[in-house]
């Protein structure tokens, strides 16, 4: 999310943004953070719950508790098991998020919020800090470790099925540990600190529950509670102001986050001068922003003054992602030389509002007693070399040899951009610190079994194999790149994703080669209509197998009790639907002629069971629709080639 115009800041924003400045402020995180990543709410978790029920009959145990999600998650397990439950927590929140977590990301950009409470399942704090992140998980005491961030999550984790708080029973058992070595410490923490709400409408009256009966056992008469949400009725904070001093700030919480950051980003070079955070979590997020301060340390009575001395303006990463020019004087051409050196573009011009125009973009701080000499009239160009290698490809544990390889790369001191060239996929990485960025690509005119090679050195990776690029050196082959495997749970289940989905159709492309003695020349991308017409042109040849959302089939038969009572549960015995047509399908630059299409349904049932009952009890006509318990149909059509 971006915002559109500037939001005036309130009074209360402004306490608020001090309190956190001051570090005197918790983060609790709820739901509603998360909506913004994908994850469902807790009403979409209560209908998912519903639909996962395996008949109707359950369906209708169900419906009588689907408006609380404690309610029907507790008759949910008693129907089937605590296994299928957590199953279904695992399957929403453990995955990767569908869009950029910016919200989670931006708590990240905010070094004084060290302590995190969420009820949340899913592990997106997890996935943005990265390893800066202790997280602590239920009751379960966890020796502190030296993590800027601490993360408790008092719902649980569906890694641990025993700690996920959701059925009735679990908020039973998780009141009755409010004594537990964790609360005894969060308590303590919670009677120091302020703390801000976000994601939370108070509306679900466990979350209220859970206020209640933990802060009233909490001191909080030197605390604030701030709640952040767009409308909050009166009489809830009248209720809160009963606990603890309570201030609504009526905004979205991810647009307060971004004033948050923008604020401190604003003054971390003045907090840091004032000892509010270190030097270096303010050089953190000055780098971050392209400003290096260089501090200058000096005794002033028994304490020591800490000043800026100097700093450096490295502008390359956030100006140019802005489309801005980047500039310098010729006074700081040495310094802008020596960023050179440490960053991973090609080539910077260089003429003189820099440090004027940076400031003002960024909005980073500088004490005004550092001053630059802008008046200069030379223009430099800084150029550094691609360093292009041809390397040999071995893949540790497996006897692989591939050459036709090239790695491209710009190396720098603290980072490095690097492109390792497949013959028909590039792995861009862009490494920083200890962390490494990884994007796919496939290259243009490829054939299919040079892509299904490539794709099978990318699952090598996947499952554990080291990556080794050699070049050879005189006699010797010496490697200059290793890639190890991949430890980032959701990097990984991307990288699974992408062996999965690309090896099935380029693996029905090359079928379709030997079936039509032919070899296609295959574009960069694949399109909707190219996968489209790879099943219709295989099908001629051997049943393919497709999900019927896709084909948008549409079987209504007219049903009388004997059918209904044959197909009011999953049949095992395929129905099958022919339908005579003229279709042209364009593949690859050849045209081919669909004739004839027949769907054969797997496990055949009704898809409007309770209509159809409904109405053959009236004795009047019914109409079933015939869908796939599976989800999936077998096609088969007739084909010829023009």
């Amino acid at each position: 999310m971006r915002i559109g115009k500037a939001r005036e800041i309130t009074p209360d924003m402004e306490r608020l943004i001090t309190l956190i400045r001051n570090k005197e402020i918790i983060l609790w995180a709820g739901s509603g953070l998360s909506l913004y990543a994908g994850y469902p709410s807790g009403t979409t978790f209560c209908d998912i719950i519903y639909n996962a029920a395996k008949s109707e009959s359950d369906k209708a145990i169900l419906a009588k508790h689907k408006s609380v999600l404690m309610n029907i998650a507790e008759e949910f397990e008693q129907l089937y098991s605590r296994d299928e439950l957590i199953g279904l927590v695992s399957e929403y929140f453990d995955k990767a998020p569908s869009v950029n977590p910016h919200a989670h990301y931006l708590c990240t950009q905010i070094p004084q919020i060290d302590t995190i409470i969420t009820t949340n399942y899913d592990r997106l704090f997890e996935h943005v800090y990265g390893d800066k992140l202790c997280t602590v998980v239920g009751t379960q005491y966890k020796a502190p470790d030296k993590k800027p961030v601490t993360l408790y999550k008092i719902h649980g984790d569906s890694s641990d099925s025993a700690s996920v708080v959701l059925t009735s029973k679990d908020y039973a058992k998780f009141y009755e540990g409010l004594n537990s070595l964790i609360w005894n410490k969060l308590k303590v923490i919670l009677a120091e600190h302020s703390v801000l709400f976000i994601g939370y409408s108070l509306e679900d009256k466990n979350i209220e529950d859970i206020f209640e009966k933990v802060l009233s056992q909490v001191d909080t008469s030197k605390s604030e509670f701030f709640i952040v949400v767009p409308t909050l009725a009166e009489h809830k904070l009248r209720h809160f102001n009963t606990i603890c001093k309570t201030t609504h700030i009526p905004i979205d919480g991810e647009e307060l986050l971004s004033l948050v950051e923008k604020s401190i980003r604003e003054n971390i070079v003045f907090d840091a001068i004032d000892k509010k955070i270190s030097i270096d979590e303010a050089q953190t997020v000055a780098y971050r922003h392209g400003v290096q301060p260089i501090w200058r340390s000096s005794p002033s009575g028994e304490k020591t003054r800490i000043e800026i001395d100097d700093y450096i303006v490295n502008p390359f990463g956030s100006l140019i992602s802005q489309g801005m020019t980047i500039t310098s004087s010729a006074e700081t051409y040495s310094q802008m030389e020596h960023f050179i050196e440490d960053c991973d573009c090609h080539e910077m011009i260089l003429p003189p509002e820099c440090l004027t125009l940076f400031e003002n973009v960024n909005g980073i701080n500088i004490p005004k007693n550092i001053t630059a000499n802008e008046n200069g009239e030379s223009v430099v160009k800084i150029e550094k070399p691609e360093q292009i290698d041809e390397v040999i490809l071995t893949v540790e544990n497996h006897d692989v040899y591939r050459d036709s390889i090239v790695l491209r790369s710009f190396w720098g001191s603290k980072r490095r951009r690097m492109v390792v060239q497949l013959p028909t996929i590039n792995i861009s990485l862009l490494f920083e610190g200890t962390s490494v960025n990884i994007n796919l690509s496939f290259s243009d005119e490829r054939s299919a079994k040079e892509t299904l090679d490539d794709i099978t050195l990318i699952d090598l990776w996947h499952k554990g194999n080291t990556l080794v690029f050699s070049k050879i050196l005189g006699n010797e082959m010496v490697a200059i790149l290793k890639m190890p495997p991949i430890e980032d749970k959701p990097v990984l289940e991307i990288l699974s994703n992408y062996v999965n989905k690309n090896t099935k159709v380029y693996g029905q492309i090359l079928k379709l080669e030997n079936y039509l003695e032919t070899e296609f020349l295959l574009p960069k991308n694949l399109t909707y209509a190219d996968k489209y017409a790879i099943t219709k042109v295989l099908s001629a040849f051997e049943p393919v197998e497709v999900e019927d959302t896709r084909w948008n089939l549409d079987l209504q038969l007219n049903c009388d009790k004997q059918l209904y009572e044959a197909l009011k549960t999953p049949s095992n015995y395929p129905m099958k639907m022919t339908e005579e047509i003229e279709e042209s399908i364009h593949l690859f630059g050849h045209e081919y002629i669909i004739r004839e299409q027949q769907f054969s349904i797997l496990r055949p049932v009704i898809g409007n069971t309770d209509q159809v009952r409904d109405t053959l009890l009236s004795e009047e006509k019914a109409i079933a629709k015939i869908v796939s318990s599976t989800g999936r149909l077998m096609l088969r059509c007739k084909m010829e080639q023009e």
